[in-house]
């Protein structure tokens, strides 16, 4: 009896921790904004349809690759974001980005 609970336990176990996924390492505990990539090209990007404009030396991370540049980018991508929030003449300026699959996107949101 003791042997089956133990694998009850066990299976419960591991089927609760399949759904969690964990953000990538080198990915922020949270975002100055998140949204969803609605248009972009080299200088600008617009994120829920809010205009933003983007450093030349935008940093653009993916779970697996890091520091790409703004052509991983694609329209429907979620991704985390900050900008120049302290600089009266870069304000607004996107710096980094972070490309969020679906399974970080709800880790991210909780």
């Amino acid at each position: 009896m003791n042997r089956l609970i133990q694998l009850l336990t066990l299976s419960a176990t591991l089927m609760l921790g399949l759904g969690a996924v964990a953000a990538p390492s080198q990915y922020p505990e949270s975002f100055q904004r998140m949204g969803i990539v609605d248009d972009v090209r080299r200088d600008a990007i617009v994120i829920n349809d809010q205009l933003y404009f983007i450093t030349s030396s935008l940093k653009v991370n993916t779970p697996k690759k890091w520091g790409k540049n703004w052509k991983a980018l694609r329209k429907g991508q979620t991704i985390g974001f900050s900008f120049v929030d302290d600089d009266p003449q870069r304000r607004g300026q996107v710096v980094e980005v972070w490309i969020l699959t679906p399974e970080l996107v709800k880790e991210y949101r909780q």
